[in-house]
């Protein structure tokens, strides 16, 4: 086996009131859109980048025992995307009122930016430093 250097999906478990706002955010903020998702037993949304189901959102798992919004901390970091439409999206983050921060990485001629969605995962998104910035 090897890893071919393309991660498939990121799954984030919540519980079951909290997967509507949180599929919200992943089609308004981020840009993602809502696809088809095989009958699974329990609630979720399968959120697409263009044919690809990148994102799942599931329900938490029976007796899983999530802490509330304002305490939760996680191991898992973030996630990055590329993406394309800078200028568009940091306007998007200020009319939502989202707090982000945006870094420059000449070595890897990207800019970032790094916000948070609702349930405390981090996102990244990753657009070419030649890219309009303002």
């Amino acid at each position: 086996m090897s890893v071919t250097g393309r991660v498939d999906h990121v799954n984030i478990r919540v519980p079951a009131e909290e997967i509507p706002a949180l599929s919200a955010f992943y089609v308004d903020v981020v840009g993602l859109s809502v696809g088809p998702r095989p009958p699974f037993r329990s609630p979720g949304v399968w959120l697409y980048a263009g044919e690809d189901p990148i994102v799942h959102l599931s329900q938490c798992r029976p007796g899983e025992t999530i802490p509330p919004l304002a305490e939760r901390r996680s191991a898992f970091s973030h996630v990055a995307l590329d993406c394309e439409g800078f200028a568009e999206t940091a306007a998007r983050l200020q009319a939502r009122g989202i707090d982000f921060r945006v870094t420059e990485v000449p070595l890897t001629k990207q800019r970032q930016v790094f916000f948070c969605d609702p349930s405390g995962v981090g996102i990244e998104l990753l657009f070419a430093l030649g890219e309009d910035a303002s």
